[in-house]
């Protein structure tokens, strides 16, 4: 294969992609594109997506295909469920791209049945396969568990990608015992934050703590009651990081007694009056606070948020969802808002660290259609 720039423009099928919608699934595309774009000058992209109109803000060099669960009806499902192969269009593009990059939503993983059912239906039918040639690099993303009875579909098909990135230890472990060779690597808003110009934003006396939630499985009895006892204790701004579809942040926050008219997180965190300090449920709302120059706290779901926090240098801020003390998580919002210095120095410190991440991942995607 011969890279743009030597007669001939690669074509890229970029994979896993959620919807614009949920703002954290946005920004990791675009964080893909841009690496690929950068590793591939000249690339042309086609963009397999559940809401592939919502990324048309890339132009003429982006030629968006529906995600499967738009573009197949209930029985074509259950047939690709049980084959695991990918949709003919989706094949299609695959076949004839010179690689294909996984953006990945942190949900190939098989603890519970309808995680199992999520991995099939928007990853499995996607993976390499043995027919298919096209190099593959999977991008920074939280992997695992992977039981027994997920390793014939998921373990088997990881094992012929060119590379795969995780963002945790645990997760790496688990594919080594599988036999799948990783490469641990921070999640590609935490590289966003190594490589973006921060400006930290001066404390407003006038404004409220932000807090981003989201429905969440297991002990959710306990979890809704401690962020309302949360909520009571830091009389916050509540957030929308996600909304549409399944995916739905206004549902939860109405079954909460919180209604569903809320400003969205990227729109309070450009605005004058933006929240002093963000918690959020949701890793990549957090991220984006940090980005923005708002200091966050994070109730973590998935082992993806630790490895996160502590790539950033600041893993006494992420705390369990399940479990946390809305007490403690109170008296790190008052802290953080009224002297943040100690958190931004520690992310300092981690800067450069993360800044050269980006290169070895360029690096991948180069050497993977050579």
């Amino acid at each position: 294969m011969t890279v743009s720039g030597e007669g001939v423009a690669l074509r890229a099928v970029i994979l896993n992609a959620y919807r614009r919608s949920n703002a954290g699934d946005g920004l990791l595309v675009d964080e893909a594109i841009g690496l690929v774009q950068e590793a591939l000058p000249g690339v042309t992209f086609t963009l397999v997506s559940m809401e592939p109109s919502s990324f048309a803000e890339h132009g003429a060099g982006l030629h968006p295909v529906a995600g499967t669960r738009e573009r197949m009806r209930l029985t074509n499902l259950l047939a690709r469920l049980v084959t695991a192969r990918p949709h003919p269009t989706v094949a299609d593009a695959i076949r004839s791209a010179d690689i294909a990059v996984a953006v990945g939503g942190g949900y190939i993983r098989g603890d519970r049945p309808s995680s199992m059912a999520k991995a099939f239906l928007s990853h499995m039918v996607q993976a390499p396969t043995r027919e298919n040639s096209t190099p593959y690099v999977y991008l920074p993303q939280s992997i695992g568990p992977l039981p027994s009875r997920l390793v014939p579909f998921g373990a088997s098909r990881l094992q012929r990608a060119h590379a795969v990135f995780v963002r945790d230890d645990r997760s790496r472990a688990e594919l080594a015992a599988r036999g799948i060779r990783s490469t641990r690597m921070p999640d590609l808003a935490v590289i966003a934050i190594g490589t973006s110009d921060l400006q930290r934003r001066l404390p407003n006396p006038e404004s409220r703590p932000g807090l981003i939630a989201r429905s969440i499985v297991g002990r959710a009895r306990s979890y809704s009651e401690k962020l309302n006892e949360l909520a009571a204790l830091i009389n916050p701004e509540v957030l929308i990081q996600s909304s549409g579809a399944g995916n739905d942040d206004r549902k939860y926050y109405d079954a909460q007694g919180w209604g569903t008219e809320h400003r969205g997180a990227l729109q309070a965190l450009e605005s004058p009056d933006r929240p002093n300090v963000v918690v959020s449920v949701r890793l990549h709302g957090a991220l984006q606070s940090i980005l923005a120059g708002v200091p966050a706290v994070h109730l973590s779901y998935e082992r993806k948020g630790w490895g996160a926090f502590e790539d950033l240098g600041i893993a006494e801020y992420v705390h369990n969802a399940r479990s946390f003390d809305p007490r403690t998580v109170a008296r790190q919002v008052e802290q953080l808002s009224r002297d943040a210095t100690a958190y931004w120095e520690a992310i300092e410190g981690r800067r450069a660290i993360l800044a050269s991440s980006r290169p070895e991942i360029i690096q991948t995607i180069r050497d993977a259609v050579q």
